[in-house]
């Protein structure tokens, strides 16, 4: 159990009360969605440029990750607002999550004021993610091939809780960068590192096991009986 366990499992006690996910694009929880990638553009643009502070971008960035919590909630007190939990977060979060470590990183690993540990904190959580998605798309691919569809695994509790763990890391490396004090940056790179690395080891045991699960699934839409369209001139 990590420091953040208490947080998101706060998040997922509330429970809706039964109302379906909707379709809209329209709702709060999937404008958080949408905005991670883009300020993670921002801080990206920042840190190539050796601009501060840098810190309070990332951090809406990271805080913009709990659009789940805000959905369940607006589904549990108003649910007749019908703008709670959507079928397209659900779908895209993951995506987003993603997106926005991809484009912070990349961009912090070239940033002229991150100190050498606080790059090792980003390889490290970059490092990854990398393997993450290139997971994800074969198996994607492979499901796709036998079912027609997107292979789509519900994130877990332990997922969750690795993704804030990689997004803190990341946060206080940047915080780093932002510091001129050199106790002040060794400090915060080497707390940014011990996250990352706690980070990476939790999301690759849960990779682990979604692999199994994935490797379930496609076996199950191989050994479905495929429907036969059969053409006739009569």
């Amino acid at each position: 159990m990590g420091i953040f366990r208490p947080i998101i499992s706060k998040g997922l006690e509330i429970e809706p009360t039964g109302y379906e996910p909707t379709d809209s694009w329209l709702t709060p929880a999937n404008a958080m969605t949408a905005a991670r990638p883009l300020l993670a553009l921002k801080a990206a643009e920042m840190l190539l440029r050796g601009k501060r502070p840098v810190t309070p971008v990332v951090f809406f960035m990271g805080m913009s990750d709990g659009e789940g919590n805000m959905a369940r909630a607006l589904d549990k007190y108003k649910p007749e607002w019908h703008i709670g939990t959507s079928t397209k977060g659900a779908e895209y979060d993951p995506i987003a999550d993603t997106a926005a470590i991809l484009i912070v990183s990349s961009a912090a690993l070239f940033a002229p004021r991150m100190p050498v540990v606080g790059r090792a904190a980003i390889a490290t959580a970059l490092g990854h993610e990398g393997r993450k998605v290139a997971w994800a798309i074969g198996k994607n691919n492979l499901y796709k091939e036998v079912a027609g569809e997107r292979l789509h695994i519900p994130p877990s509790l332990e997922g969750k809780e690795s993704m804030a763990e990689k997004l803190s890391a990341i946060g206080l490396a940047v915080l780093a960068s932002d510091f001129d004090n050199q106790y002040a940056r060794q400090t915060l790179s080497a707390s940014a590192m011990a996250l990352a690395v706690t980070g990476a080891r939790r999301a690759e045991g849960e990779r682990l096991i979604y692999d199994g699960i994935a490797d379930s699934m496609i076996a199950e839409a191989a050994a479905a009986p495929k429907l036969t369209i059969v053409h006739s001139d009569r």
